[in-house]
């Protein structure tokens, strides 16, 4: 298994990058520009595995149901 390092320390700014790349990924699928939809997509993807480290990492696993 890899260890995920936490690059992002601080919750909020990890949900306010998370929201700002959901939005825009449904932009561009909604455009229908693939190439920038699959990049915001593996933003997603690595900020929710970011949040996840997180809390991982500071025992909150309450928490990790809400990610």
């Amino acid at each position: 298994m890899t260890k995920l390092r936490v690059r992002y320390k601080n919750e909020r700014t990890l949900k306010q990058l998370l929201s700002h790349a959901e939005e825009q990924h449904n932009h561009y699928k909604e455009y229908g520009f693939v190439g920038d939809m699959k990049y915001w997509q593996a933003k997603v993807h690595d900020y929710k595995a970011q949040l996840y480290a997180l809390y991982h990492e500071r025992e909150e696993f309450d928490k990790l149901n809400t990610i």
